[in-house]
């Protein structure tokens, strides 16, 4: 195999309000011959907005199609070979997910269904903790301390 180069340039910076813009300049390369170019940009918000972010389902907690519908389903490990090809990652940051499965013909428009899933560690979960989190996590373990007693 062959390894592609991605060389990123940030071309700039910028806020507009509660967000952030990021312009980059990015090109792909391999043995030195560059094959794609293009100038893009990337955006973020504050964290103060995604709080009061609701999504499209507007908050709406909705189960997987797969739960909803009573489907099993049987998750392989991706460390399998895809089409005779094994899939490379190039470290643990990349591995989005441990095991997947797809069913075709299948989902809410009869197109096909892929389910996945990732095993969190505790400690990568309060990484990501907010104050509002650490605080719920906190009246949870004292309440589970007293059910305990």
């Amino acid at each position: 195999g062959k390894t592609i180069v991605n060389t990123s340039t940030c071309t700039g910076y910028n806020m507009l309000g509660d967000m952030g813009i990021h312009r980059f300049h990015c090109e792909l390369a391999v043995d030195g011959q560059v094959f794609y170019v293009v100038d893009t940009s990337f955006g973020w918000f504050v964290p103060e907005v995604f709080e009061k972010q609701t999504g499209l389902d507007n908050g709406a907690k909705t189960p997987p199609w797969h739960d909803e519908h009573s489907v099993a389903v049987s998750l392989e490990p991706l460390d399998a070979k895809v089409e005779g090809h094994q899939l490379h990652r190039r470290g643990p940051r990349t591995q989005f997910l441990d095991s997947a499965t797809a069913l075709p013909n299948s989902g809410r428009h009869g197109k096909g269904y892929a389910f996945g899933s990732k095993a969190v560690s505790y400690t990568h979960l309060r990484a990501h903790e907010t104050p509002e989190h650490l605080v719920c996590r906190l009246l949870l373990e004292k309440k589970k301390k007293k059910n305990a007693l």
